[in-house]
């Protein structure tokens, strides 16, 4: 493929996105601005969480601080979901469970999903901000469409890059696998245990309506 098609089918993927899941002032700065500004793209290993933390009070400021916190980003937040970048997949576990852990309530949904990734740099106001084009971040949004209220899913393949360290990560929580024919992982789902003041409150609360 010629390097000037390329460039042109990766800009308007970039468009796509940008007219998704971003303010509509992003949009025209990048594409009606009276200053170019320079987009750079290239391929990265990335782990995906995909959350519908913002339907459980979760703004955007605190899932860009959480996402800092483990060495990721916080690529987009929607009304129903939010996409978080990491660069390797036991930090993005770490992110999704803290997420559970410290939220309003344990219902929190996400999908954690590691593969190859067309990211996308633009300077915003300075800094440099990277998007995740394509089909990965199709991917992540279809898996959260999958996930149970309260469980973090993690996909087959990300699942096999975490493998032992898994229990590390998930310590005082139930975590399920379940495996096909050849012994592969088809699916592990996360789920932390409910302390006892949270299943005191939750019992509390069946009485009165």
């Amino acid at each position: 493929m010629p390097a000037s098609l390329d460039q042109a089918t990766q800009m308007e993927a970039l468009s796509d996105l940008l007219l998704r899941r971003h303010e509509a002032a992003l949009w025209r700065e990048v594409f009606l601005g009276s200053t170019p500004r320079p987009v750079c793209f290239e391929e990265a290993t990335l782990t995906l969480v995909c959350t519908d933390a913002p339907c459980h009070s979760w703004r955007q400021a605190e899932l860009a601080k959480l996402a800092a916190r483990f060495g990721g980003w916080c690529e987009s937040v929607g009304a129903r979901s939010a996409l978080l970048c990491f660069s390797q997949p036991q930090l993005a576990v770490r992110a999704a469970l803290l997420l559970q852990k410290i939220g309003a309530d344990l219902q929190v949904r996400s999908a954690v999903l590691a593969g190859r990734c067309k990211v996308a740099g633009i300077d915003v106001d300075g800094e440099l901000r990277h998007f995740v084009l394509a089909s990965q971040e199709g991917l992540a949004e279809a898996a959260l469409q999958r996930v149970a209220p309260g469980v973090v899913e993690i996909a087959p393949e990300t699942y096999e890059k975490l493998d032992a360290l898994l229990a590390e990560e998930t310590g005082g929580a139930l975590v399920m696998t379940e495996f096909d024919d050849t012994e592969a992982a088809t699916q592990t789902s996360i789920t932390l245990v409910p302390t006892r003041s949270a299943a005191m409150s939750t019992f509390a609360g069946l009485g009165g309506c």
